[in-house]
């Protein structure tokens, strides 16, 4: 008898379109919400300008680490400068798209004060002006410098902020809606503080980095 065909594996990105299919049609509300929700993590959670940069110099930084046949007075070759020159370019010439900020408007001031803080002297560093007669040695000194600012700032972030001030739609997603107590006993749940269901107020949203770029994470706890 023939063998019967092996079901094709569903792809997660299938479920996941189905299962809002069926919440939009069982329970239209919260499809909304969730869709408000995800909309704002999207555009909030995510690292900002003076991080991003960090990870970008972090990378270049240990790449010119292990160009081990070179000496550190080499020319430096022309494939890291233009990196270099396309970092300028994408950091400092280009409109903010989005930022872990309050609204599109302060997005804007944000990456504005960005610019003004440290286009000057990276473009002076590393711009197409700075391109010519740079060495290995010296680009390794450089970015380690600019290594050294960038996560000195970054690691001024605070390591609590109030949820319904970084991210207003989750707490008030997390403050109608009755989360799993599983969530509840692991103090995952995050209340708005003007919900009459929180009466310890507002509930910290713990930002958690760990020693190097691209490390930070994002967690809720309770007081």
């Amino acid at each position: 008898a023939p063998v019967a065909a092996t079901p094709a594996l569903v792809s997660s990105t299938r479920l996941a379109e189905e299962l809002m299919g069926t919440i939009r049609r069982e329970h239209a509300l919260l499809a909304s919400d969730i869709e408000a929700v995800l909309e704002d993590v999207i555009m909030r959670f995510r690292a900002g300008h003076e991080e991003e940069l960090w990870n970008a110099v972090a990378t270049l930084l240990q790449r010119c680490y292990q160009l081990t046949r070179m000496s550190r007075d080499d020319p430096m070759h022309q494939p890291t400068i233009t990196t270099l020159q396309r970092i300028c370019q994408k950091y400092f010439h280009q409109q903010a798209v989005g930022s872990p900020s309050s609204g599109s408007g302060a997005a804007s001031v944000k990456y504005q004060q960005f610019v003004a803080k440290y286009k000057g002297a990276f473009e002076k560093d590393f711009g197409e002006e700075a391109g010519e007669g740079l060495t290995l040695g010296t680009v390794i000194q450089r970015l380690r410098k600019w290594h050294i600012v960038l996560q000195t700032q970054v690691l001024r972030t605070p390591g609590k902020v109030p949820m319904c001030h970084y991210s207003p739609q989750l707490s008030v997603f997390f403050a109608n809606y009755d989360m799993p107590s599983a969530l509840a006993a692991s103090e995952a749940v995050i209340r708005n503080p003007s919900s009459p269901r929180s009466p310890r107020g507002s509930s910290p949203l713990t930002l958690s980095g760990g020693l190097g770029p691209a490390a930070a994470g994002v967690s809720g706890h309770g007081n």
